[in-house]
């Protein structure tokens, strides 16, 4: 299946779990100890 995929869907895949990694550590970050005392 991954021949059927186009030639940068695969960077752009990368770019996507990025970008969602970035959010994902703002978010955690923002409120560390909220997050930690629950």
């Amino acid at each position: 299946m991954r021949n059927a995929r186009p030639a940068g869907s695969d960077e752009l895949w990368l770019a996507g779990l990025l970008a969602v990694d970035g959010l994902a550590a703002l978010l955690f970050a923002g409120r560390p100890a909220a997050m930690v005392r629950g």
